[in-house]
């Protein structure tokens, strides 16, 4: 889910400001809500283009913040829509989707999350 090596340096780069960190989650969590439609759109219209630029943009905040996993998962998304080509991209979603879920759940458990 996510690395905890990355989540502590997010956390010393913000040290002396107690909003940083809190703000950079919630963030990647509004960038994470508003990119999966884009994605599942792009899965239903059997848009290899759009497939790739909307998984593109998700696997750098992904990765990021220490999510490899989805990070992972975004960047199949992004090579399958880079061949044109979206067979195949369902089950990534679903695998998006599940660990999508998995980290924000990790995240909203995070002690800046819980004030």
């Amino acid at each position: 889910m996510l690395h905890l090596e990355t989540l502590e340096d997010l956390r010393a780069l913000g040290e002396d400001d107690p909003v940083f960190f809190p703000s950079l989650l919630a963030a990647f969590l509004d960038s994470l809500n508003s990119r999966l439609p884009s994605i599942e759109s792009a899965i239903q219209e059997r848009s290899g283009e759009k497939l790739a630029l909307a998984a593109h943009a998700l696997k750098s905040s992904c990765y990021n913040l220490g999510a490899q996993v989805l990070g992972e998962l975004c960047q199949a998304l992004e090579n399958l829509g880079k061949l044109g080509n979206t067979e195949g991209a369902d089950v990534l979603w679903r695998a998006l989707l599940i660990e999508s879920i998995a980290v924000q759940k990790e995240i909203s458990e995070l002690p800046e999350m819980m004030k």
